[in-house]
């Protein structure tokens, strides 16, 4: 909902990852006992829908570069689909424990690792979900005039199951097949999901 509403103000955040998520409890609990909040941070490098900057260099700072979508490397600039596809990546690192492009990658040379992101096509996990698989590919979209915006990802079922009351937010069925384990995890902090 942090990105739509960004969008809608006219704004695309360019930087979003995994340290740009902060975690806060919420004074409401929710019915299954889930009591944290997200919230997108470090607006430093938002820009204007349109506006043509040249973020380049301060966006390979860390691992960064591993988040930024293939058309921003092939144009230099930024689209407000360029957030969701910085969004599927960090799905795919939640649900995975890896990032989307592998670390050999990230550590090597920038050019080989941009090579990566616009020519191959990301590594999404096999054992999720058909709803999240989908969810998934529709972030990663390769071409960016293909991929969904915000506004046509909130109306996505993978997301109406966190926003509907009437559920227990999301379940197992969800998120991964059968064979799925039930852990989820990233390089940052590794967490039992459904205990």
């Amino acid at each position: 909902m942090a990105i739509l509403h960004i969008h809608s103000k006219g704004y695309i955040h360019c930087d979003i990852n995994p340290q740009n998520i902060l975690v806060f409890p919420n004074a409401v609990i929710h019915a299954n006992g889930v009591n944290n909040r997200l919230k997108l941070a470090d607006f430093g490098s938002a820009q204007r829908k349109g506006e043509k900057t040249c973020l380049k260099s301060c966006m390979y700072l860390g691992e960064s570069l591993c988040y930024v979508s293939p058309e921003f490397i092939e144009k230099g600039n930024f689209q407000p689909v360029s957030d969701i596809w910085s969004l599927g990546c960090i799905l795919c690192e939640m649900i995975s424990g890896t990032m989307v492009w592998s670390e050999a990658e990230a550590k090597g040379k920038e050019d080989g690792l941009e090579l990566h992101i616009v020519c191959k096509h990301p590594k999404i996990p096999k054992d999720v979900s058909a709803i999240a698989m989908d969810f998934i590919k529709k972030c990663l979209e390769k071409k960016h005039e293909r991929r969904c915006t915000a506004e046509d990802l909130i109306k996505h079922p993978f997301v109406q199951n966190f926003l509907d009351a009437s559920t227990d937010w999301i379940s197992k069925r969800d998120m991964f097949t059968a064979h799925s384990r039930d852990t989820l995890g990233s390089h940052f902090i590794p967490f039992k999901l459904f205990p």
